[in-house]
């Protein structure tokens, strides 16, 4: 092999490994330049929770919400425990004074997003319709369908939120930060807490 062909091999070789040095290099600025400028969340999970923390007994939970609601003005999102499971037309009836209902409740389950209803339908029928749907789920578990609801998520003022506290069959209303956005907070079940306490 001639000195000149081993020199050009040499500098081919070099060539290359720079090149994909140089490669590697690129790749590891458009990751860190995605990471950095990439996608954002629209609303940061601000750590609000509602419900019990399930160290809580039923009459400190109470107590919690109860402070919450008293000071509770503009409009804010609340997580409302029923005293028994209420149906579909029962829940219709206790949340006439509030703006929105945003989620169901069906024991320790997550909530449930619902929509306000169209023209012509009910809230009832909205929420029929989310148990129809779970009915069809548990079928197909061989699962006992449910057919009430244990709590809500709704949003409304705070006169709201207290007129609806006076409904004899709402057991609690915890009132979110005015500023929690949907999305940005926690639901834990009330159905968590005081199980084994006369309520």
């Amino acid at each position: 092999m001639s000195p000149q062909r081993s020199t050009r091999q040499h500098i081919y070789r070099r060539r290359r490994a720079a090149a994909l040095v140089l490669l590697a290099v690129l790749a590891l600025a458009v990751v860190v330049a995605f990471g950095l400028f990439g996608t954002q969340p629209s609303t940061a999970v601000q750590g609000d929770q509602l419900g019990p923390d399930g160290s809580e007994s039923a009459a400190d939970y109470r107590e919690r919400a109860e402070t919450s609601l008293a000071h509770a003005t503009d409009p804010a999102y609340a997580l409302v425990g029923f005293r028994e499971p209420l149906s579909p037309q029962g829940v219709s009836d206790a949340l006439q004074p509030v703006e929105r209902m945003d989620a169901i409740v069906i024991g320790l389950a997550a909530p449930i997003a619902v929509p306000e209803p169209v023209a012509g339908a009910t809230r009832a029928d909205v929420i029929d319709t989310v148990l129809a749907r779970v009915a069809d789920h548990a079928r197909d578990m061989a699962e006992d369908a449910p057919a009430k609801v244990d709590a809500v998520v709704v949003y409304s003022g705070g006169s709201q939120l207290r007129a609806l506290a006076n409904d004899p069959r709402v057991d609690t209303v915890e009132v979110a930060p005015a500023d929690a956005a949907w999305g940005s907070f926690g639901v834990r079940p009330p159905a968590n807490v005081g199980q084994n306490e006369n309520r």
